[in-house]
């Protein structure tokens, strides 16, 4: 363990009773507080939850799928809203390297078309050689997963719908201005400051939605169903990770 340096910092989106310690080379490790007045005491590599040569890289399951649309699943006398998702397979078309690319992941492809792929990715902490082929085996029934995609597009909207104004009155003379803004300034500067909330464009933002349970898992198909809604409209492209 000599010459290794150790480095404690703690990091977004992790839980605050834990700590990320940099150890063993480019290996991360997850160790409670407590930890921390131990030194010396590392997990062994098999503990290790990603790589950190220059950023962040946490080991996950990762998929790419298409969204089918929405149904129901009765399940222990309940009823579970579910949306359906086309999930891979998908195909291995290259391995980033720490020596070439800073980072170690696999540039995957989905849905091959007759001129390449309709969508291509990168998964990491999913070991792979180019050629294979990644099913939605890869999710359990029972997991959580965050789901990204682009969400439906709703065009040029007012202030109303775009960002929940109250807008006026339904009466005491308010005529025809009903969802109007109103003030969009002061008297001084004498100006619209930046980034005013105005009536502009809506939708089509890449939406995430984490801690979605998985439902069922449908190897045969490719299908993977999870409890809740998730951007986009039916056919929109999505970015799973476990």
């Amino acid at each position: 363990m000599s010459g290794v340096g150790v480095t404690s910092f703690k990091t977004r989106g992790y839980n605050p009773g834990f700590v990320c310690k940099v150890a063993l080379g480019n290996f991360l490790c997850r160790l409670p507080k407590a930890d921390m007045a131990h030194q010396g005491k590392f997990p062994a590599k098999s503990q290790a939850v990603g790589f950190w040569p220059r950023r962040l890289v946490v080991s996950m399951k990762s998929m790419i799928g298409r969204k089918l649309g929405m149904t129901q699943i009765f399940k222990e006398d309940k009823v579970i809203p579910v949306t359906v998702i086309e999930a891979g397979p998908i195909s291995v078309l290259r391995k980033l390297t720490q020596e070439k690319d800073g980072y170690e992941a696999l540039q995957v492809g989905f849905d091959k078309k007759k001129k390449g792929y309709a969508k291509i990715g990168e998964v990491k902490g999913i070991e792979g050689e180019v050629g294979d082929t990644i099913s939605v085996a890869l999710f359990q029934e029972g997991d959580l997963v965050k789901v990204s995609g682009i969400s439906k597009g709703k065009g040029f909207q007012g202030g109303v719908k775009r960002h929940g104004f109250h807008g006026r009155n339904a009466t005491h003379g308010v005529k025809h201005e009903e969802r109007s803004l109103g003030s969009t300034g002061m008297r001084y500067p004498q100006r619209v400051l930046k980034g005013r909330k105005m009536p502009g464009r809506m939708g089509a933002e890449r939406v995430t939605v984490k801690n979605l349970r998985v439902v069922h898992v449908d190897e045969g198909k490719n299908i993977l169903s999870l409890k809740g809604a998730i951007p986009g409209r039916p056919g929109t492209l999505l970015f799973i990770q476990g």
